[in-house]
């Protein structure tokens, strides 16, 4: 599997395949995208195999139309959360059953943001020019979010990670080469997104909404997103 290449990722690397030795030959990407290609299923959950399911979310889920995101049961860390919330918090929030209605609406996204999702298989494919740890899954998550997908937390359904050993160095070095390409990324979904929104004439409808808000955070592009968002204030129509 890990030399197997989609057609997707022929595209995007004429043919070539990295090297499938060590921590960096894993294609996490190509992985996911073969197997949801392959899925039977109309929705479909993307989870890592060191994961185990301990509730009974697909009857939370089989009617669903959008995608959903699974809390994780181990130690968090504030940087892992969205809207700054630390794990103590969440805990107090668990303990008292505070505001945990379920779904819960992910208001304020992050782009580092990577839960454990359950989608359709006709939302966007992960990029697969990532390779080894960091950046991969978030990657697939923020070209979802830009193409108009809502994420929803089931409160009430969680997931145990299993600890084993990593490659700290491997992951090191992984992590700082994906950092840059997951950068990269996030500025050429925004304008790929914006772009095709503006020929479509739904640049300014709740479609395009959150790639509106999320790409003006992007310092390299945040001020062709709002001259691009002002310039174009009104439904773009080819006949004319």
């Amino acid at each position: 599997m890990s030399t197997w290449l989609s057609p997707l990722r022929q595209r995007s690397s004429g043919g070539s395949v990295p090297s499938p030795e060590g921590e960096g030959g894993r294609q996490f990407n190509v992985w996911r995208n073969a197997a949801r290609l392959f899925a039977r299923t109309e929705f479909v959950m993307m989870l890592d195999v060191d994961f185990a399911v301990c509730t009974d979310w697909r009857g939370a889920v089989r009617d669903a139309l959008r995608a959903a995101a699974l809390p994780i049961r181990r130690p968090l860390t504030r940087s892992r959360l969205p809207g700054g919330v630390n794990s103590v918090e969440i805990m107090n929030m668990l303990r008292e059953g505070a505001g945990l209605v379920c779904p819960c609406s992910i208001e304020h996204y992050q782009s580092a943001y990577e839960p454990y999702v359950i989608t359709s298989k006709r939302v966007s494919w992960c990029d697969e020019r990532f390779a080894g740890y960091g950046g991969n899954k978030a990657a697939c998550l923020f070209e979802m979010y830009i193409s108009g997908v809502s994420f929803y937390v089931l409160s009430d359904h969680f997931l145990i990670h299993q600890s084993h050993k990593y490659e700290e160095e491997a992951r090191r070095e992984e992590r700082k080469s994906n950092r840059k390409l997951y950068s990269d990324f996030k500025e050429e979904v925004c304008l790929r997104y914006l772009y095709r929104y503006y020929r479509e004439g739904v640049l300014h409808t709740d479609r395009a909404a959150n790639a509106r808000e999320e790409c003006k955070k992007i310092k390299n592009i945040a001020k062709t997103v709002s001259q691009v968002t002002f310039i174009y204030p009104v439904s773009y129509n080819p006949g004319n």
